[in-house]
């Protein structure tokens, strides 16, 4: 078994065993897992092997570690264990405000509910093949594993290393012959250009494509659409928080969304037990096209947050509107149609949503403030080249001193995990204030360039060799940027990891050796897989895989019959 169908079966385990799962990801940096370790008085972590970084619990709570690949000496009877509906299932950390995740404590009652209330509007049906490709750490997972077991399907999972190799996941995805595949907006664009491509006939057994995590731009979806009709494939559009247990709302688009003229986006009705209350500054209901505040109340609101009694009492309320249900206040902005439909707006606070992901600014400009070299710090969102949303760190120095973008995240990348360090860095003398003296965000650079706080230093090498020639120009077709160096780190120059994979495939095409996102991750300057790529023609794997020298809500939604 791959390691990620191991840890699947750890948490089905846990499950069995009565108690909660805390996901970590050991690609984030070791002292943010050590804190989630400690903030949930963890008892045992479940690795899968050895090699895996010992994390020590707290001296009164020391942990065990368990190997998924050595269970010699544990018991294979039934537990019998009950749980009952209000129990802890899960805690997922998010991203905090107060530069320190915050762990979301969901009951047996809220997946229930989730799983209750949305899957009698599709036609999931035993068998049916879904795809496992979010991280543990995203609660789409949940939705993956638990809609996809509960309705009597089966389980692709996806391998880590093939989550953002689009070539390769449109392969699994044709061979499995996947009939649900859930995805964030950013993840599944490069997915539907590679699958367009590659001729195969997804419309005969890909019956649902979920969205969530992120807005949807209903207009990128045109080639799909065109390739693969609404009738046979539906695309559903679903608005959630991780608060909310993955999803509350429903939207199947239609023909005429995608084409329409109209660039907003349909997040559609509430899940059956689920109310969403949209409301303007002073409290009162919104009426229809008015943009307010979303308030989600009903089956979903999970118990709160851990250890943040002062944050549980202002996010999680008795219902605006005087009624029974409890509601989160999301801090999202949205509004109704006169035909009940949501529409999603944005953000009304510093937080931001990333491939799917959560971030805080506060949590990135705290671990920023820390630092010697700086004076005030703010991290906002823009867009690169491409129209893809990118983090912006602006600084204001203290005299006389210097930070350079790629010793920045350096720092960073020892505290945070990579989706929240800014791509975009820029030194302002001072920040630009509104008329009550604060920091005026809108007011901000809209097009920071990369690598602009400070400069690299030093002299900057142009590419020599024919693969370094062919590698930069790869890299400025994808970063949209001018000239690169030898010296320059691709993440620093602003890319991310959609574009990384660009930039692997496109090197793929073009050097005829197989390549890999990892293998991308460790090798991030232009000399360094210039280098790489030169190594494993003349002794890895070719793109042929050749050895050797390489060669230059309502009734379901069904989609119908095939």
């Amino acid at each position: 078994m791959d390691r990620s169908e191991y840890y699947v079966v750890a948490i089905l385990g846990i499950q069995k065993a009565g108690a909660i799962y805390v996901p970590l990801d050991f690609h984030h940096p070791e002292e943010r897992n050590r804190y989630i370790i400690k903030d949930s008085s963890c008892r045992f972590v479940v690795v899968f092997s050895s090699g895996v970084a010992d994390y020590p619990g707290a001296d009164d709570n020391p942990l065990k570690l368990i190997n998924l690949q050595d269970t010699s000496g544990y018991s294979a009877d039934n537990p019998g264990v009950e749980t009952n509906p209000e129990d802890p299932i899960y805690i997922l950390y998010t991203s905090g405000s107060t530069g320190k995740p915050k762990g979301c404590i969901l009951a047996h009652r809220n997946v229930i509910g989730l799983l209750t209330n949305a899957g009698p509007l599709y036609n999931f049906e035993p068998h049916d093949p879904w795809l496992l490709i979010s991280s543990f750490c995203f609660d789409a997972s949940v939705w993956e594993i638990y809609g996809s077991l509960i309705s009597g399907g089966r389980l692709v999972v996806v391998p880590e290393e093939e989550i953002y190799d689009f070539p390769r996941l449109v392969s699994r995805a044709a061979k499995e012959r996947v009939a649900v595949m859930n995805r964030a907006p950013a993840a599944f664009f490069p997915f539907a250009r590679e699958a367009v491509k590659s001729g195969h006939c997804f419309n005969e057994h890909l019956k649902y494509i979920i969205f969530g995590g992120d807005k949807l731009d209903f207009s990128q979806l045109k080639p799909w659409v065109e390739a693969f009709p609404l009738e046979t494939t539906v695309l559903v559009n679903m608005y959630g928080i991780t608060e909310c247990t993955v999803h509350s709302t429903f939207y199947p688009l239609r023909t005429e969304d995608i084409f329409s003229s109209a660039q907003r986006s349909l997040i559609g009705q509430p899940l059956p037990g689920t109310e969403i209350h949209v409301l303007d500054d002073d409290g009162n209901l919104a009426p229809p096209g008015e943009i307010g505040e979303l308030f989600v109340g009903g089956a979903g609101v999970c118990l709160g947050y851990l250890n943040r009694p002062d944050l549980n009492r202002e996010k999680f309320l008795p219902d605006p509107m005087g009624g029974s249900m409890r509601f989160y206040r999301s801090g999202d902005l949205g509004y109704r149609l006169e035909d009940g439909n949501l529409v999603y707006v944005g953000r009304n606070d510093h937080q931001f949503q990333i491939n799917g992901l959560r971030i805080e600014a506060g949590e990135i400009e705290f671990e920023i403030s820390r630092w010697e070299e700086i004076r005030e710090s703010v991290v906002v969102q823009r867009e690169d080249g491409r129209g893809n949303p990118v983090l912006a760190a602006f600084l204001v120095l203290h005299p006389g001193r210097n930070i350079g973008p790629e010793e920045a995240r350096n720092r960073l990348k020892s505290v945070l995990p990579m989706a929240h360090i800014p791509t975009r860095w820029q030194v302002l003398d001072a920040f630009p204030l509104n008329v009550n003296g604060k920091i005026d965000r809108k007011a901000l650079p809209e097009k920071p360039s990369p690598g602009s706080a400070g400069g690299a230093g030093g002299a900057r090498r142009p590419p020599a060799t024919p693969t370094e020639r062919e590698a930069a120009a790869i890299w400025q077709a994808a970063l949209d940027e001018g000239p690169v160096f030898l010296e320059d780190d691709f993440f620093a120059l602003g890319g991310q990891s959609l574009l990384a994979t660009e930039v692997v495939t496109l090197s793929e095409a073009r050097f005829q050796v197989e390549l890999t996102y990892r293998e991308f991750w460790d090798h991030p300057t232009v000399e360094a897989w210039a280098a790489y790529i030169d190594e494993k023609r003349k002794t890895g794997t070719t793109a042929d895989g050749n050895k050797g020298e390489s060669r230059g809500p309502s009734q379901p939604i069904r989609p119908r019959k095939r």
